[in-house]
């Protein structure tokens, strides 16, 4: 249901073609597979550890402003819940790919008024 709905917001509100919302799609995947893999010891009372759920934890890679190339990321995770402390990320380093996606899609040239 979610990728449906990132297809709809690729092609209807960004304007990608079937094509490059696909392989958009697949990026985002694999961005959300490196990012499961991502294990953190935390501490914390006893009490707040047991309410913690995985929508209380973010694992997240910045690739902001990164160009196409082979990058070694440090991820971040974030707990939600205060006074539970991330202790250790592992692994340390992600390696991350970014391949630069060819769009298929043309623009629209305005037609001559008669």
């Amino acid at each position: 249901m979610i990728t449906s709905y990132q297809l709809y917001i690729l092609q209807d509100h960004i304007g990608l073609s079937n094509t490059d919302a696909a392989k958009a799609i697949s990026v985002m995947a694999i961005i959300t597979m490196i990012v499961s893999f991502i294990a953190a010891i935390i501490s914390g009372p006893l009490s707040l550890l047991d309410t913690l759920t995985r929508q209380g934890v973010r694992a997240t890679v910045d690739l902001t402003g990164l160009p196409a190339g082979t990058y070694q990321i440090t991820p971040s995770v974030e707990i939600l819940i205060a006074d539970v402390i991330v202790e250790s990320i592992l692994p340390n380093t992600v390696e991350v790919v970014i391949t630069p996606i060819r769009s298929t899609a043309t623009t629209p040239s305005p037609a001559p008024t008669p």
